[in-house]
């Protein structure tokens, strides 16, 4: 992708709290329940967004599954991402 196409990222830590964050916003925490409406806010703004999902490692894969669901629906793009080792 492009470099100029905005992305939100969403990041799921260790103890499966969800972090959301458009484009170059600070990440502010979420529930689960507001991730869909942020993520369509985003869309709204930026309908060439793409999702980035940062999870940690441990996070069960059904949680994952549930954010790809949600990008399923809206028809958003999502990519894996991963950080570097700190």
């Amino acid at each position: 992708w492009s470099s100029d196409v905005c992305s939100s990222d969403l990041t799921i830590d260790a103890n499966l709290n969800y972090y959301v964050a458009f484009g170059n916003q600070r990440e502010k925490q979420v529930s689960f329940e507001e991730i869909t409406p942020f993520l369509q806010d985003s869309y709204a703004k930026e309908p060439e967004m793409f999702v980035a999902l940062y999870a940690d490692e441990t996070v069960p894969y059904k949680e994952i599954v549930r954010i790809l669901n949600i990008a399923n629906q809206n028809k958003f793009k999502m990519v894996l991402a991963t950080r570097s080792q700190k």
